[in-house]
């Protein structure tokens, strides 16, 4: 079995001074829902082998904080493939994964989030907040199809954001 996580960026800082969409970075709320989220799963041992990430500065911002704070200790990589994408080539992207990753973790953006793990466990969209993370079962990664992948869990960084992640 194969673990797939979907984690969207957290909470962008719309006051802050951007050139563009790409650029706009993280307001104290995401930072703080980024360090959440990593300890959580760190605790959780829910910690991915490998973290492929959108190189919009929000997301990448979001995997960073998440594994630093979590003390992660796997590759991260930064594409711009998952900025602006579809679902179709986020399954593409998994698709291609190696076999000796067990957990791989995705961070990007909506629409696209949502829709993707609508399609993987077969029905309708998934509502994929800020900075939530969203686990998928897959018998492998490539039988990652339409309707393949049972929902493992979902989790929020409101349940762990009290400013405590040790």
């Amino acid at each position: 079995m194969k673990r797939l996580i979907l984690l969207r960026h957290a909470k962008s800082d719309w006051e802050a001074d951007f050139e563009t969409d790409h650029s706009r970075p993280l307001n104290e709320r995401g930072m703080e829902s980024a360090r959440a989220i990593g300890v959580a799963l760190a605790k959780s041992n829910q910690v991915p082998d490998i973290v492929i990430s959108s190189s919009a500065l929000r997301a990448q911002s979001t995997a960073f904080l998440a594994a630093d704070t979590g003390g992660w200790q796997c590759e991260i990589r930064l594409t711009e493939e998952l900025y602006g994408t579809s679902a179709g080539s986020v399954l593409s992207i998994v698709k291609d994964t190696p076999d000796r990753v067990n957990r791989l973790m995705l961070v990007g953006h909506e629409p696209t989030w949502s829709t993707t793990a609508g399609i993987l466990i077969g029905g309708g969209r998934v509502r994929v907040k800020t900075a939530c993370a969203v686990a998928i079962d897959v018998a492998s990664w490539d039988l990652a199809d339409p309707g393949r992948g049972e929902l493992a869990w979902m989790l929020t960084p409101r349940l762990f954001t009290d400013g405590n992640w040790g």
